[in-house]
């Protein structure tokens, strides 16, 4: 129960940006897990470019063009597919990393707990989020019987997830040797990034649902659901613990 009244306190603290100040320099077991993890996140990367060299071009390619996407959707290449959950998994880490680098800086947890398991929570927090927010998907693809464009649709957010982990990847790396100002600094940047792949992700959504012909109610469903809802209940929480 604590470990979770933390991490939400974080989430929520963010959102009230004046709030966040640096509470303990992080140690020496900090940088080595950051650097171990950092490097582990190269490797994958690296592993995964030559699994399929062209799935990087077209993950860049299928952000801008929506065309593309449809198209390596309808493909449904074998090498793609793959190469796309190993940046699932990718992206889980990296998402991870900087959590557990934030709950370092500005929580009191590192007092608690090892950089590992502050690390395995931050992990935890992800997988949670992402297999969550995936089953209730399909829970509702199956009650309104549209599965398939629910996995295009599904495809298409993916597309900026994982982008953003990519573009949150410096961040990652800069924290474990930055001074706290810049920390501080580097915590706005992500915000913002996470904001715009966020926005992306769901513009991107609304022209899956036109050009599936989905249901407009379906796609409010969706959208209140599984997007906006949570989000407007995160902003309650934060307003009523700022208050």
């Amino acid at each position: 129960m604590l470990k979770l009244h933390a991490v939400l306190s974080f989430l929520l603290s963010v959102i009230s940006l004046n709030k966040m100040e640096i509470l303990v320099r992080p140690d020496n077991a900090f940088m080595t897990l950051s650097l171990i993890l950092s490097l582990f996140a190269i490797v994958s990367y690296i592993l995964i470019n030559q699994f399929n060299p062209k799935y990087f071009p077209e993950l860049l390619i299928s952000s801008v063009f929506f065309k593309k996407s449809i198209k390596v959707f309808e493909a449904k290449n074998t090498l793609t597919i793959r190469a796309s959950y190993g940046m699932t998994i990718l992206m889980i880490i990296i998402f991870a990393i900087l959590l557990y680098q934030k709950l370092c800086y500005f929580t009191n947890l590192n007092n608690n707990y090892n950089n590992i398991q502050l690390f395995l929570i931050a992990l935890a927090v992800i997988i949670a989020i992402v297999v969550f927010k995936i089953i209730l998907y399909y829970i509702i693809a199956l009650i309104i019987n549209n599965v398939e464009n629910t996995k295009e649709y599904i495809s298409n957010i993916g597309i900026y997830y994982r982008i953003t982990s990519l573009l949150l990847f410096p961040i990652v790396v800069i924290n474990v040797f930055a001074s706290p100002e810049i920390v501080r600094i580097l915590l706005y940047v992500s915000i913002v990034l996470i904001i715009i792949g966020f926005s992306a992700s769901i513009v991107r959504g609304f022209m899956v649902g036109i050009k599936t012909k989905f249901p407009y109610v379906y796609m409010f469903l969706y959208f209140c659901c599984l997007e906006l809802l949570p989000f407007l209940i995160v902003v309650k929480l934060a307003l009523k613990q700022i208050n």
